[in-house]
């Protein structure tokens, strides 16, 4: 199982069920596949290139984020050297929490 690590501050979120989203530079996997994180497994429900201000715009809630200037800011955090640019295509990847269980 592969492993996916997360920022600290998301891993209560994913387990409220209240991140259910995470959008990478490389794709993690196909819908199904089980993975691995600090908090427990994810099983991936949706994957699909999109542009970054969509995600913003559109999925931030999904991010765990309280606004599109949220999903932004983390971002920029993680991504520092390339930073936010709005039309990229990148990986958006929706899950569903399985715990400790899978």
């Amino acid at each position: 199982m592969n492993h996916v690590p997360f920022l600290p501050r998301f891993l209560p979120l994913i387990r409220a069920r209240r991140k259910w989203a995470t959008t990478r530079t490389r794709k993690l996997g196909e819908v199904g596949d089980i993975l691995d994180t600090d908090t427990g497994a994810i099983q991936l429900t949706r994957v699909e290139r999109l542009s970054l201000d969509h995600v913003a715009e559109t999925h931030h809630e999904a991010e765990g984020c309280e606004s599109p200037q949220g999903f932004i800011d983390v971002w920029r955090e993680i991504h520092p050297r390339a930073g936010w640019t709005p039309k990229a295509k990148k990986w958006y990847h929706e899950f569903t929490y399985l715990g400790d269980d899978a």
